[in-house]
């Protein structure tokens, strides 16, 4: 299932994108595509920044998504910005919830 793609992007960003199945697993691959694209653009010392940020992502994506599949983006604006972003392609808004003192989870990034 996955359909990964590379190139630069109309607005000058580079990207690395591809669509993964909405299960664990795809987490792992998740992180792969992040260092792999880091490494490309010569950015490995954001590798494990980058790695975190996605793996928190996909697991948001994994437990809360309605749809079967997830984009995962690894775009490089400039020397100053490189965005990770996880998307579920559904049209529902995230819904917000407060979080207890003592939970483990839940309180985003």
């Amino acid at each position: 299932m996955p359909q990964r793609t590379t190139g630069l992007l109309p607005h000058g960003y580079r990207r690395h994108s591809e669509i993964l199945a909405r299960e664990p697993e795809s987490a792992a691959i998740a992180r792969r595509l992040v260092r792999a694209a880091l490494a490309d653009w010569g950015l490995e010392d954001l590798a494990d920044d980058g790695i975190l940020v996605v793996s928190e992502l996909m697991t948001n994506a994994i437990q809360h998504a309605r749809r079967e599949s997830i984009r995962v983006t690894v775009e490089w604006a400039d020397a100053a910005c490189v965005r990770v972003g996880v998307v579920d392609f559904s049209k529902a808004q995230p819904v917000s919830r407060k979080s207890a003192l003592d939970d483990e989870e839940g309180r985003g990034l």
